[in-house]
C-alpha cells in the first residue's frame, strides 16, 4: 500500500515504476549515457525527449517540463531630490 507523501506525488516517473530498464529508454532519451545523465539529474529533457515521453506514457507534456522561471522583479528607481 502507498504512503500518503506518494499519493500525493502523482504517478512515478522512474522507468522502474512502468517496468522498464535503462536499456528500455534509450530508444525514447537518445543514449545510454544519455538516459543516466536524466534520470540522475544532470541533465534536463529536450524538447524532442519530452515529445517521445508523452506519447510513450500518453501523460501531458506539462508534466515533462520543469515548472518556469519567475522573471526578476524590478526594483522601482529612487529619485534622489537636487
Amino acid at each position: 500500500m502507498a504512503t500518503p507523501a506518494a499519493q500525493h506525488r502523482g504517478p512515478d516517473p522512474s522507468p522502474d515504476g512502468h517496468g522498464l530498464t535503462r536499456a528500455d529508454m534509450v530508444p525514447i532519451l537518445g543514449t545510454p549515457s544519455r538516459v543516466s545523465e536524466v534520470l540522475r539529474g544532470k541533465k534536463g529533457l529536450s524538447m524532442a525527449m519530452v515529445q517521445r515521453l508523452r506519447a510513450r506514457f500518453r501523460v501531458p507534456a506539462d508534466l515533462l517540463l520543469p515548472p518556469p522561471k519567475k522573471a526578476p522583479s524590478r526594483r522601482p528607481t529612487r529619485r534622489v531630490a537636487a
